[in-house]
């Protein structure tokens, strides 16, 4: 299993629960979606799943890995995240951001190489919007 989610619960006050007993699996190749109404906890579970927010109970595995003993750099190895709220300083196209992703994979002095950019194209390609690689964001 890639991720493991067991009986997750969240609060940000310890009193209100924004979710709790929250429990899934997902396999190498699988897509998850997480659906809900506004202000459901949704982003506030991937934070979690990302150790961005410690769970007040439950585990996750992370790769067979309790993601609570692992640094960000190792969970940037294996997930991505991008907020769903931010201005980006610079103009980068998709390919460049999806690209990005790759940062944990690439040296600190040395830039992305071929087999960074197959990826990146594969990537974009496996979740259908290749035809959006060169596109920009647009100015809020």
């Amino acid at each position: 299993m890639i991720l493991q989610v067991k009986n997750a619960a969240f609060s940000y006050d310890r009193r209100k629960p924004v979710f709790h007993d929250i429990s899934f699996e997902l396999g190498q190749g699988e897509i998850l979606s997480i659906l809900g109404r506004n202000g459901i906890g949704k982003s506030t579970l991937i934070k979690c799943i990302l150790n961005l927010l410690p769970l007040d109970n439950g585990s996750i595995l992370l790769s067979g890995r309790d993601i609570s003993r692992l640094h960000g750099a190792d969970i940037a190895a294996i997930a991505g995240y991008v907020p769903q709220t931010g201005l980006m300083a610079f103009p980068f196209s998709v390919f460049e951001f999806v690209l990005m992703g790759r940062a944990p994979h690439v040296s600190i002095f040395k830039t992305p190489g071929r087999e960074d950019n197959r990826r990146t194209a594969r990537t974009l390609e496996k979740i259908g919007i290749s035809h959006l690689a060169g596109a920009f964001e647009k100015s809020r």
